[in-house]
């Protein structure tokens, strides 16, 4: 592959993760301000939940660092990285 459909395929996945990172926080806020309106949890914990989920969304946003080639050599079983890694 070149290194230009190398490029744009990169770009596409990260954008995907970044999309899925801030719509899965999106979601896990409203949820969450849904049940904190109804007085349901005190806002020291609300404050919490909202730390867990800034983690959450910042670990699901790592997924873009994952070297896709190399995870697929290692799954593989043979343990070895990709060609165009050497």
């Amino acid at each position: 592959m070149s290194l230009v459909g190398k490029a744009v395929a990169i770009s596409k996945e990260t954008m995907s993760v970044a999309r899925q990172s801030v719509l899965i926080g999106i979601a896990i806020c409203l949820v969450l301000m849904l049940i904190a309106s109804f007085g349901v949890i005190p806002a020291i914990i609300g404050a919490l939940f909202q730390e867990v989920v800034d983690t959450v969304t910042i670990l699901w946003a790592l997924r873009a660092r994952i070297d896709k080639t190399e995870v697929t050599s290692i799954s593989s079983g043979n343990g070895k990285k990709h060609p165009a890694k050497a």
